[in-house]
């Protein structure tokens, strides 16, 4: 290495550390950004515990996956892995007490999956995916893993639910930042107008494409749908369900639309029947009748996943292919929707408490439009510029540690509406949407959180994470109308904590505070059941992989030998294998072991 680099890179290094140190010091001795942090008072949660959980002894659960992959002779072998670890609390009169360090393996929260797919087959199952390119093979062939891994840690959570001793369930994966992925895997299956969950016979009739489309954002029914763009049509099919006959006005004051907006939403309907199939409603004169094929949508849906997610980790046959369709990875990812669906309906009518909790995000809505929503509302005024610090969480790690006599750990912020991550605050426009539509408020609920700061050091802090839970009416109010600026008129009416404070999202700070682990560093500040399900999950995946790929070799070898597959490995496999045998030692071993000639 010359002199020279050495030399730029210093300089360079020494501009970029200016640069940080400019930041940080701008963030110092900032009481105006205090509002950002809210504590816990004690007391107020044991009466939030008393009254939303209940006086008594209680479980909590965690529940984590872990996914890997290898290839064997154009062979992708995929491995799934995911459990829940639980553990003892109690509520009383004084307090509350989480018996960590008593949490086990719930033995009944398991589950399992190692799929065999040919790498030519790997286009069936990950349509719309180019896989031109080794790197884009190995994004699509990753794809498959994860939504499998999702769907077994949904499944789990649907397990844990029917426990009437869990009133707390956590996941280690935001609910809020799960949920866009499934849905656009949803919008790709309708817009290729085909699903092998359409060839699902389940006991009120066959799924159909108009069914997919319903659920995909009513659920199971419960859920508030926006009645505004790109909403409006759910909201209507939403009402006729609910109430099986409309007028046209009652349909226009819901939608909140006048004569000609009634009918562009009518015929906006009539067009996706006309691409899916089957009818919504029925229309005589000035009144609109919900269809019968469309009731008992949800049954049928939802009848149809649970079908693949047993057949997925309980079944004995090829689960990626049902008959003769292939089973792809949005199919999957859609029935992961589903299901999460029906986790938020079944968690809210049991009173468990569902969180979500990111790790390692790098969520920018905070200073991007929560801070200037804060700032509209007259809930912060910054009394100095605040640095243009992209993540969440490296600006609330900076605030909170060079503030650290200011704010005390554990915090949390205020709870915010998911749909703020689809916002952006500028001064010619006012708020926008960041990428062309804003989500739909009322679905999620937001809160970054730190727990933890060191008795000798107080600047020195355990990480900052986020959690999210499901929209909670009993606890939570929609927001006042925001104006979005659109090519058309758009109000948003999103969910943002009130000065009264939220305390529901009190006691789920409170109960996080109590379930860290000080004693091991990747525990301290976050929580000790994921982490033992993250160790967990990631061993067994380990051991299914060393283990069950020789099982696989054992059934391909005779094919290989057979049919002088030597060269039909790709050439990366091909050295990695050779390689793998000089380590090892003797061509003659090697070649038996991997079945490249005839006994």
């Amino acid at each position: 290495m010359s002199l020279d680099l050495s030399k730029r890179l210093r300089v360079q290094t020494r501009k970029v550390v200016e640069f940080f140190d400019g930041r940080v010091k701008s963030l110092q001795d900032r009481r105006d950004l205090v509002p950002l942090f809210k504590n816990l008072d004690s007391k107020r949660c044991v009466e939030a515990a008393r009254k939303i959980i209940g006086e008594g002894e209680w479980s909590a659960v965690g529940v984590d996956g872990s996914m890997d992959y290898d290839e064997h002779l154009d062979l992708l072998l995929f491995y799934v892995y995911a459990t829940g670890y639980r553990c003892r609390f109690t509520v009383g009169r004084e307090g509350v007490s989480m018996d960590v360090k008593g949490a086990v393996r719930d033995m009944q929260l398991s589950a399992s999956a190692a799929i065999p797919l040919w790498m030519e087959d790997l286009l069936n199952v990950s349509q719309d995916v180019s896989v031109s390119f080794e790197y884009e093979v190995r994004r699509a062939a990753e794809t498959i893993p994860i939504s499998v891994m999702t769907m077994a840690e949904i499944s789990l959570a649907l397990k844990a639910v029917e426990n009437p001793e869990v009133k707390l369930l956590l996941l280690d994966r935001p609910l809020s930042g799960t949920y866009p992925s499934l849905s656009k895997s949803l919008r790709t299956v309708l817009g290729r107008r085909s699903s092998a969950l359409t060839s699902i016979e389940t006991g009120r009739g066959r799924v159909t494409l108009l069914d997919l489309w319903v659920a995909g954002i009513l659920g199971p029914g419960d859920l508030y749908v926006p009645p505004r763009y790109p909403y409006r049509a759910y909201a209507l099919v939403k009402a006729l369900i609910e109430r099986r006959e409309l007028s046209k006005d009652e349909a226009r004051s819901i939608l909140n639309v006048d004569e000609n907006g009634l009918k562009k939403v009518l015929s906006y309907v009539r067009r996706r029947e006309n691409e899916l199939g089957g009818e919504v409603f029925e229309e005589y004169g000035d009144t609109l009748k919900v269809s019968k094929c469309i009731l008992g949508y949800w049954d049928r849906v939802y009848e149809a996943s649970t079908f693949v997610s047993n057949r997925m980790f309980k079944g004995v046959d090829y689960p990626l292919k049902i008959g003769d369709l292939w089973l792809t990875a949005q199919d999957i990812n859609m029935v992961n929707l589903f299901l999460l669906y029906e986790l938020i309906r079944r968690a809210k009518t049991r009173g468990v408490l569902l969180v979500g909790i990111a790790k390692d995000t790098e969520a920018s809505e905070i200073l991007r439009s929560v801070v200037p929503y804060m700032v509209d509302r007259g809930l912060i005024a910054p009394k100095s510029p605040i640095p243009a610090i992209r993540s969440n969480r490296g600006f609330l790690s900076l605030v909170s540690s060079l503030n650290y006599r200011l704010i005390e750990t554990p915090w949390r912020t205020p709870c915010y509406d998911s749909c703020f991550t689809t916002l952006v605050y500028t001064r010619s426009e006012g708020f926008k949407p960041a990428r062309k539509v804003v989500s739909r408020e009322a679905l999620f609920i937001r809160v970054n959180f730190q727990l933890r700061s060191l008795k000798t050091d107080g600047a020195v802090r355990s990480m900052v994470f986020m959690y999210d839970r499901p929209f909670d009416p009993v606890y939570d109010r929609l927001g006042e109308p925001l104006k979005i600026a659109h090519s058309s008129e758009l109000v948003v009416r999103p969910v943002f904590e009130g000065v009264d404070g939220s305390p529901l999202d009190d006691l789920i700070l409170y109960l996080l505070s109590l379930m860290d682990n000080p004693e091991v560093l990747e525990a301290y500040g976050y929580n000790q059941l994921l982490y033992l399900a993250d160790k967990a999950v990631k061993t067994e995946v380990k051991l299914m992989k060393s283990s069950l790929r020789a099982v696989a070799e054992l059934e391909l070898a005779p094919l290989a030998s057979r049919r002088r597959m030597f060269t039909f490995r790709s050439y990366r496999e091909l050295r990695r294998i050779l390689e793998a045998g000089r380590r090892l030692g003797g061509r003659h071993r090697l070649e038996k072991l991997y079945g490249l000639y005839s006994a």
